[in-house]
């Protein structure tokens, strides 16, 4: 590509002349490893001065060198200057040009979306400007090694030769903000980019709101930074309706990725709501409530979309929040909310219980049923009711009174509070001493790592892994659960950090004792952030559940989780997911609907058996938890 350039200055000479320099030939664009040649014209007020000596010369050598008499070579990628001088009239100023160098693609400049100093953020648009940047001719545009998405195109004006391309977009979330743009017939360009280490969207403190009048919200600026987290708002009405996660454009989970996120109603604020099925797989069920979990790499198959399905019987505030933690890998993504449920997987052709409220019914007769898993990543929900007094789950929140660091000091407890207590010390073991009849249902739960930053007036998250322990009237362990270390593995809680169910043989006092350890190695065993909420209830038993779920060879490992429903949510009572084609649990219920969810853990399709037993409440006593 060739150009004249009028670049030009008059000068008087020593024989009362004017002497005009410009360039006759000058190139601004060629390719790493060519050549190209300079030439000058040289005027003087009667015409040319033929035989002038002229001299050029590159201000980057790296880039262009250019010898005296205008011959130039390619040398890398870049800009430099060249100029041209006359010798003989060392007073006359020069005349300069630009000149680019390519290898192939040409990157005259990037220009920001909100041109914040140069920098850019994740999501943001940015607009490259150069040459050979059609997208239909180019083989692949990437930042850090990801794939972008590319929104727009416009080409150079063909009446200006100093015009340049155009191509738009999307600042990918990545690690190395590198970006490098490859031509399929040849050649590459590569330009770092200065990054601000947050999103297009971010907004401190505040929900980015989205209006669903206008129908359904897409937006491929909802990312995940390293850590981060994100918090977005929408107006649902009442009906169903889905929300849809995929991976953002370019990315594929690697292992340990993982993305937590929460769907919360903030009309319906309570301190903290349960957490269940914590596992790859995610449904949230019965709004109001917040519901969580997070999206991990996938063990087994890789799974690019979750499919949420939400039912709201009125018009409700939903919070859909996310974020990540330090040292996990970055997981951007997309967030589809759409009206009425739908899935790209095929519907479960036998029963159509695909999603929790399409749970199929299920009787409790103990009588063994067929069922299939129709694909590899089939889940089955079932709902079955037992008959019986619900369960009352009202609490009143009280503080812990200490000191009570042994039996003796006990925190006395009535049923149906909500105590929130701190392990103050090393040593500190939090002792409460409860009143209960026989025949009822103790039920005691545990949160603290599940419950919110700033939880009780604190700012700052509990890392306390709890170590619960139920006591006769003599000090004699009955039970014990947790999440501590010292817990043992088949005492680790379900639904919840702590939780204990046991039915009360013999009316009497009872004692409870508390104590935990840190998650976090750096904030040690004890101090602000090992703080905890207790729910103590006695409730009305039913009786005992007993489920089965028995597999084909076909449908390998079955996994099973047994969910409680609840007025302000759902907790997980059970998991199972013991190696092998047979998973059995018998667990204490009260009278109330409860959901079973079954899925094949070696993600093959197959036939399976399924039988819900239910037994009355009798004189056993003691029972706490499952069977396998």
């Amino acid at each position: 590509m060739a150009a004249v350039l009028f670049a030009a200055c008059a000068v008087p000479t020593d024989r009362g002349r004017e002497l005009q320099i410009a360039f006759d030939v000058a190139p601004t664009t060629m390719l790493v490893g060519d050549t190209a040649r300079f030439t000058v014209e040289v005027t003087s007020p009667s015409g040319p001065v033929p035989n002038a000596q002229v001299e050029f010369l590159s201000d980057n050598d790296d880039v262009v060198v250019a010898d005296p008499s205008g011959l130039v070579r390619g040398v890398a990628e870049g800009r430099a200057t060249i100029t041209a001088r006359l010798t003989q009239y060392e007073s006359t100023p020069p005349v300069t040009t630009t000149m680019w160098v390519s290898r192939g693609i040409l990157i005259v400049d990037l220009v920001p979306e909100l041109g914040e100093g140069g920098a850019v953020r994740y999501g943001e648009e940015l607009t490259i400007v150069g040459l050979r940047l059609d997208p239909d001719s180019l083989a692949g545009v990437t930042i850090g090694s990801v794939p972008v998405e590319i929104v727009g195109y416009v080409p150079r004006e063909a009446s200006d030769p100093e015009s340049f391309e155009r191509l738009t977009v999307v600042v990918p979330v990545v690690r190395d903000p590198q970006l490098l743009v490859v031509h399929e017939g040849g050649g590459s360009a590569s330009r770092g980019l200065p990054l601000t280490p947050e999103d297009l969207l971010e907004v401190f403190g505040f929900p980015v709101p989205f209006d669903l009048a206008d129908g359904p919200v897409i937006e491929r600026h909802l990312t995940v930074g390293d850590p981060d987290s994100d918090w977005y708002r929408f107006d649902l009405p009442a009906g169903d309706w889905t929300f849809d996660l995929t991976l953002a454009a370019g990315y594929a989970f690697t292992e340990n990725a993982q993305l937590h996120f929460d769907l919360r109603a903030p009309s319906l604020v309570q301190e903290w709501f349960p957490e269940w099925a914590r596992d790859q797989w995610f449904y949230a069920c019965d709004l109001p409530g917040r519901f969580n979990g997070f999206w991990a790499a996938p063990r087994r198959e890789a799974v690019g979309a979750l499919v949420i399905p939400v039912r709201t019987s009125v018009p409700m505030t939903i919070d859909f929040v996310s974020f990540t933690e330090q040292d996990y890998p970055t997981v951007p993504y997309r967030l589809l909310v759409t009206p009425g449920y739908h899935s790209d997987a095929p519907p479960d052709a036998a029963e159509g219980n695909d999603f929790c409220h399409q749970a199929a019914s299920v009787g409790v007769g103990g009588t063994a049923a067929d069922y299939t898993f129709d694909t590899p990543t089939d889940h089955d929900w079932y709902e079955f009711t037992i008959p019986g007094t619900p369960a009352d789950f009202t609490t009143i929140r009280r503080d812990e009174v200490e000191s009570n660091d042994a039996f003796g000091s006990a925190d006395p407890v009535t049923t149906g509070s909500r105590i929130v207590g701190v392990r103050q010390d090393a040593g500190d073991i939090d002792y409460f001493a409860v009143d209960l009849v026989a025949g009822t249902l103790l039920d005691v739960d545990v949160r603290s790592r599940l419950l919110p930053e700033g939880s009780f007036g604190r700012t700052e998250t509990s890392r306390m892994r709890p170590d619960l322990v139920l006591y006769d009237s003599a000090g004699t362990s009955l039970a014990r659960a947790g999440t501590s270390p010292t817990v043992p593995t088949d005492s680790v809680s379900r639904g919840s950090d702590a939780r204990i169910r046991w039915f009360v043989p013999v009316t009497g006092r009872y004692y409870l004792s508390l104590t935990g350890t840190s998650s976090s190695s750096s904030l040690g065993d004890f101090g602000s952030h090992m703080y905890y909420a207790m729910d103590v209830w006695a409730h009305q038993p039913a009786g005992t559940v007993a489920v089965e779920v028995v597999a084909s060879p076909e449908a390998g490992d079955p996994d099973m989780i047994v969910i409680e429903r609840r007025p302000d949510g759902n907790v997980m009572l059970d998991r199972l997911f013991a190696v092998g084609a047979e998973e059995r649990a018998t667990l204490p219920v009260t009278g109330g609907s409860y959901y079973l969810l079954t899925y094949s853990a070696t993600a093959k399709p197959g036939s399976y058996t399924l039988a819900v037993t239910h037994t009355p409440p009798s004189s056993a006593a003691g029972t706490s938890g499952a069977s396998r």
